[in-house]
Parts: C-alpha cells; structure tokens; sequence
C-alpha cells in the first residue's frame, strides 16, 4: 500500500507540476488531491527537492527510454523529428507540458543538488540530435 500511495502522489504532483509549474505546486494541493494529510506526504517525501528528485528520476527511466526507442527506431530522421516533436506537442494539446521543462523554468528557486539532478534531463534529447542528424546524411530525403 505504501508504494501505491508513493506513486498516487507522485502521479499527482507530476499533473499539477506539468499544469501549474513546481513553485505553483503545494504538499496542500496534493492532499487534497490525494485524499491524505499533508504529514503523510512529508512521510515519503520529507521535502519538495525529495519529490522533484524522487520525479526527475522516474522521468528518466520512462521519458529517456522512449526518447531512445524514438531514435533507435528504423524510420527516417524526419519521421524520428517528428515523432520527438509530437511528445511535446502533445503536451501542449493536453495542457500539461513538460515535466523536465517545468521544473527548469523554476531552476533558479532549485537547489543546487536538483540543479545538478536536472543538467542530465535537460542534455539528453540534444545527445539524440546528432544521431538522427548522422542517420539523416546517411539516408537523405
């Protein structure tokens, strides 16, 4: 049951950071959503940076994966921009964006520990470019 409600909190502090931003974001908000005291929350995450962290990491291991399998797919490097592109068009059909992109637009509130935490994410979809760039040269329009 504690992992349920680890991962229901975490569900709901990623929609309302992808909606609001993390600064707009409170442990009270995510009660009341959750339908638990605030001190439950701090239980699993004692602070916000705890949630942020304990977030960017699970961003990685799902958003970095399908990034990846986006570019190591067999398609052309145009369809592979477009499919890159469509995950964050989405986002702006849904009204939530990017989580990654969210939490950087409050990166100077961070600290620096986060900060250091964010650099990866923030990297990753450029360490893609030069791949479909290569695949594209190799197999042009």
């Amino acid at each position: 049951m504690m992992d349920d409600t680890k991962t229901h909190i975490l569900d709901v502090a990623e929609d309302l950071i992808q909606r609001v931003g993390l600064n707009a974001m409170s442990y009270k908000h995510i009660s009341d959503t959750v339908g638990i005291r605030k001190a439950s929350i701090h239980h699993h995450f004692p602070r916000k940076k705890d949630m942020v962290d304990a977030l960017l990491s699970r961003c990685d291991s799902t958003y970095g994966v399908h990034y990846l399998a986006i570019v190591d797919d067999n398609g052309s490097a145009p369809e592979k921009l477009r499919q890159l592109a469509d995950v964050f068009a989405d986002g702006v059909t849904t009204g939530k964006l990017c989580l990654v992109g969210m939490i950087c637009s409050d990166m100077n509130t961070q600290e620096p520990t986060s900060c250091r935490f964010l650099r990866k994410p923030c990297r990753e979809p450029w360490i893609f470019a030069p791949q479909l760039s290569n695949k594209g040269e190799k197999k042009p329009l």
